[in-house]
């Protein structure tokens, strides 16, 4: 809580700044925590450093964009129109959007390294991947050997089924079986389940005209200064 205001309900969240008008409402609810944390960093460095650019920053210099290219190899993202709807929200459902696509793309497997956002007209919601293929196959885990009914359902399952590669095996006391992935690249699994995803209310009615974007296909000069900005690791204070 900031010192002097009046307290009200309590909140879940670690920054409070309540409503002069109505005691009920953190109206510093939807400040990221990441924001937080930058925030009480540009404290620290300011106070160590006092300069104007904690204030006035230097705008961001665009990368050229072969360069941006080079360096989003593995993003994929998705791009929709901004639905009219007031920042607070917005940002919000844009923040819970991204994380849904790297949700999903960890329950098929893909290594997610980050995940970022951008709004202005467009939104982008876009996901950094270790790689954005995987493999043909992958080994599944089944249950432990000694419990026959798991087992034999196990079995009864993935035995002669159309992605099953090669026989179910025993290997340290336990089933395994290694079958055909449902998606080998980010791609086409974004272009699958997208339809289905929550992404947040207001982003939900955009799907329609949404599109998925890999690779090079982010670096466009629309998004040129954000991802400058996002793949130079620089805070704003330190730009030159």
């Amino acid at each position: 809580y900031l010192e002097g205001t009046p307290r009200g309900a309590e909140f879940e969240e670690s920054f409070v700044f309540i409503d002069p008008v109505d005691p009920s409402r953190n109206v510093a609810a939807a400040l990221a925590p990441y924001r937080l944390r930058r925030f009480i960093h540009a404290a620290g460095a300011y106070l160590r450093r006092p300069r104007l650019t904690f204030f006035f920053p230097e705008p961001v210099r665009p990368w050229l964009l072969p360069k941006l290219a080079a360096r989003l190899q593995n993003f994929i993202g998705v791009e929709m129109p901004r639905p009219e709807v007031i920042d607070d929200i917005v940002y919000s459902q844009a923040r819970k959007g991204a994380g849904s696509l790297a949700t999903l793309l960890r329950e098929h497997d893909f290594t997610v390294l980050g995940q970022t956002f951008f709004v202005d007209d467009y939104i982008l919601l876009a996901v950094e991947l270790e790689s954005r293929e995987l493999s043909p196959t992958t080994l599944h885990c089944g249950p432990p050997r000694e419990q026959r009914e798991h087992a034999e359902n196990f079995l009864q399952k993935w035995e002669g089924h159309s992605r099953t590669v090669g026989q179910p095996f025993v290997k340290e006391e336990r089933w395994w079986v290694e079958i055909e992935r449902e998606y080998t690249t980010a791609g086409e699994l974004l272009e699958a389940k997208l339809p289905e995803l929550s992404l947040g209310k207001h982003l939900d009615r955009c799907k329609d005209r949404a599109s998925v974007l890999e690779g090079e296909q982010l670096a466009v000069p629309r998004y040129a200064a954000f991802w400058t900005d996002y793949l130079s690791g620089l805070p704003p204070w330190e730009r030159g």
